[in-house]
């Protein structure tokens, strides 16, 4: 159902400019592409996701605008002005992005009966939510300590861990969502076909070993309690047999 392209396309919201020099190695534009190739996959399954897809197209746009500023502010040696404005806006439409994703999710898990799904996409939704005000505060707080002061390096340092905890919610109930609901690798990735292996294929696997190993279980344990009964009976008719 497209599950694993979204799950892959979330691990890109990550912030990572701190790593390489205020460059971005995980640029948002190639999470909206994967997560729009799996939303498509999804909205041919459920009607619910197509809202999610229009919503993952916008994102993209206003990423790809502030990518393009951020490249001239590099080459420029300072940042644009729109830079900031336009990072506003490319921020609340990612939370839009996820909480529209989430709550589909919750929705598609009540319709499907995945009550583990759907308890984990909602407690995913409020940490998201509650981690994404204290990123936006912590953040507002940094700006007006102003930037250099030992201060603000302090609060944005929450602000980054807020985020990343935020953007790990619901990378979670995505998964959440292809461990209860949909389990076929071969529909997310498609590079099943050339022979390479992914993360999915391996859980999948497992999950068969430990779906084989529950039924062999059950099946002993339906046999022993067949053999008790019987030995039982055949007990109750010996005793019966020597009263008579």
């Amino acid at each position: 159902m497209g599950f694993g392209w979204m799950f892959l396309g979330q691990v890109f919201m990550f912030s990572a400019r701190q790593i390489v020099d205020n460059i971005d190695v995980l640029p948002d534009i190639v999470g909206y592409i994967l997560m729009i190739r799996g939303l498509t996959f999804a909205s041919l399954h459920c009607p619910r996701f197509a809202t999610v897809k229009k919503t993952a197209y916008v994102c993209a746009a206003v990423s790809a605008v502030l990518a393009v500023l951020q490249v001239i502010g590099l080459f420029a040696g300072e940042v644009p002005y729109l830079c900031q404005p336009i990072g506003a806006v490319n921020y609340a439409a990612k939370v839009m992005l996820e909480v529209l994703l989430m709550l589909t999710i919750f929705h598609l898990s009540a319709e499907v009966g995945a009550a583990k799904s759907k308890k984990r996409s909602l407690s995913c939704l409020i940490v998201f939510i509650l981690m994404s005000s204290v990123q936006v505060i912590f953040y507002l707080a940094g700006n007006f300590a102003g930037y250099e002061s030992d201060f603000a390096g302090k609060v944005y340092s929450v602000s980054l861990i807020a985020e990343v905890i935020a953007i790990a919610c619901a990378a979670v109930a995505t998964f959440s969502a292809y461990m209860w609901i949909c389990l076929e690798g071969d529909e997310d990735m498609t590079a099943k076909k050339a022979g390479v292996r992914t993360p999915f294929d391996y859980y999948d696997r497992r999950c068969e070993r430990e779906r084989a190993s529950d039924e062999q279980y059950q099946r002993r344990k339906a046999a022993d309690e067949a053999g008790k009964t019987v030995a039982e009976m055949y007990g109750v008719k010996k005793k019966n047999k020597k009263s008579g």
